[in-house]
């Protein structure tokens, strides 16, 4: 099956684009592979590792069914 979309591929001169360029905090475009791999590790070190919030909000949980009228 391999050989098969190998072939199709090169019949049809497709060429495709694995990596598009993204962009940095300043928002100049970064190109290389290395560059935006970096770019990648630094925003999800910074979405995944986050401080927890000073204020919480409590939610009170009702034992009391909703009626619903649908």
């Amino acid at each position: 099956m391999g050989q098969v979309y190998q072939v199709v591929k090169q019949l049809c001169n497709k060429k495709t684009n694995r990596s598009m360029p993204i962009k940095d905090k300043q928002n100049n475009t970064l190109s290389s592979e290395k560059e935006q791999k970096e770019r990648w590790k630094e925003h999800f070190q910074e979405v995944l590792n986050r401080k927890e919030p000073e204020n919480t909000v409590s939610i009170d949980i009702t034992e009391t069914p909703l009626e619903l009228d649908i």
